[in-house]
């Protein structure tokens, strides 16, 4: 999702990007994630903090002092940006599992389309097949990719990975790598640094970037 030269919102298909135009997004995007880096870090010295760990407003006082520089940053503003935290082998390990589960996935039986227009509320909030996700993995569709009837359209047959807006919301639970990845020594060490004391993990999603 990136803007075009008037200003508005446009959609670019990633899967038909060459590496060159992909580095180049990668390349902006880190660019433009340092920007706001700085900016948060400018506006946390003249702002009252609020703590995204505890809630409220909130001083970097109320943390350990042995918290390090990226619990304090993730403290007042809410993200931190880690580069390379997931190793490359971990993320192709992550796009093979979900190539595999998507394989065995049948839209015949059911091809749920995930919104997020201002009818979303309504359609997954009555929607058993998004609602009982919670502890499997499902699979929505993007509203393009299927019929009137909720088959998916011809065009996708051999490619059902393109006919996906999102997977969820249980990929931590399946054995697997998205399960390796989650419960991680690196992943635990990184939320407790973070400020969290009993972690736990409500659900998983794979966003597909078509």
């Amino acid at each position: 999702n990136t803007a075009d030269t008037t200003g508005q919102a446009r959609y670019i298909n990633m899967s038909t990007l060459d590496s060159k135009a992909l580095a180049a997004i990668r390349d902006r995007a880190a660019v433009t994630l340092g920007e706001i880096e700085a900016k948060s870090a400018c506006a946390a010295e003249k702002e009252t903090p609020c703590s995204w760990v505890r809630g409220g407003a909130d001083d970097d006082k109320c943390l350990d002092e042995a918290s390090t520089a990226r619990c304090r940053f993730f403290n007042r503003n809410g993200f931190v940006l880690i580069p390379g935290f997931a190793s490359e082998s971990e993320t192709l390990a992550m796009k093979k599992q979900m190539k595999d589960l998507a394989e065995v996935w049948d839209p015949a039986s059911k091809a749920s389309v995930f919104r997020t227009d201002e009818g979303q509320t309504k359609a997954q909030g009555s929607d058993d097949y998004f609602l009982s996700s919670a502890s499997k993995v499902h699979f929505f569709a993007e509203k393009d990719a299927t019929n009137e009837d909720g088959s998916l359209k011809a065009e996708f047959a051999g490619n059902k990975l393109a006919a996906l807006n999102k997977a969820g919301h249980a990929m931590h639970i399946i054995p697997g790598a998205f399960r390796n990845y989650t419960t991680s020594k690196k992943v635990k060490d990184l939320v407790r640094e973070l400020g969290w004391k009993d972690p736990v993990v409500p659900q998983s999603m794979y966003i597909f970037k078509q």
